[in-house]
This record gives C-alpha cells, structure tokens and sequence, in this order.
C-alpha cells in the first residue's frame, strides 16, 4: 500500500515537470490559443522566448511546419490574437 503511494506520487511529480512552463496571462484568450496551437507539435515556448521581431520570423516557419504535418495553418483570426499576445509577453 505505501509502495503505490510512493509510486503514484513519483508518477505524479514526473508528469507535473512535462507541463510545460508557466506563461503570463494564463486565463486570456491570446494564452489559450497560443498554448492550443503551438503545443500540438511542442511544448508551449515562454513568450519572452524571443523578441517580437523573432516570434514575427518564426511564425511563417511554424505555419510551414504545420503544412508539412497535414495541420491546418493558422487562420486570419488566431494570428491575429496570438500576435497581440506576444507583443504584450515578447521579450
């Protein structure tokens, strides 16, 4: 019995650590869709990963990504909120 104790709460600790990080805003539409998106294929990045004039860079890159992964791009809409979330959170 405190063996599955011990296990499921090692189990737990494990899992916990491959959450990701913790980003601002974490309740706002621009986090959630920026987590929704970007965590099909990775962890979810910090926003102060990069600069605004990075994550501008980057963006096409990651709609090339998703093409070559048979997943929609981002449309009009969740560009638009994902940018507005990064330049209020870009480095």
């Amino acid at each position: 019995m405190a063996f599955r104790s011990v296990f499921a709460a090692a189990i737990g600790l494990l899992l916990s650590g491959c959450a990701g990080v913790q980003i601002p805003g974490s309740g706002s539409e621009g986090a959630q869709v920026f987590t929704a998106r970007c965590s099909t294929c990775h962890a979810t990045p910090h926003p102060a990963r990069h600069s605004m004039t990075e994550w501008l860079q980057l963006l096409p890159l990651m709609d090339r990504r998703m093409s070559e992964r048979g997943m929609p791009a981002l449309d009009d809409e969740d560009r638009q909120i994902i940018i507005a979330y990064l330049k209020k959170y870009a480095r």
